[in-house]
């Protein structure tokens, strides 16, 4: 994207999270902003103790979505293209939508 009000965006598929920091490398396209969309499980997926089989996985209203064990996608935001040194910082600290 260029700027916050071009009407210019592109769509790329299967990008690596850990690679965002080679976007421009890797696809000749510069970007500006950028909106991340990534698949990522519910904090109670798994972990000692947990059944990911469970009976109460699936939650039935939408409003309480975020307590199921599925993937939920997750939109992240950054202003600019985040380092490889400091991607995994940037990951966990970027503006979640």
């Amino acid at each position: 994207m260029n700027g916050c009000c071009s009407d210019r965006y592109e769509y790329l598929e299967d990008v690596p999270i850990h690679l965002l920091h080679e976007l421009p490398e890797r696809t000749g396209h510069n970007f500006t902003d950028l909106i991340a969309i990534v698949l990522e499980y519910g904090t109670n997926f798994s972990g000692p103790g947990k059944d990911v089989f469970r009976l109460d996985r699936a939650i039935g209203e939408a409003e309480n979505a975020h307590m199921s064990n599925f993937l939920h996608p997750v939109f992240y935001y950054y202003k600019t293209l985040p380092t490889g040194k400091n991607l995994l910082l940037n990951i966990l600290t970027a503006v979640v939508l």
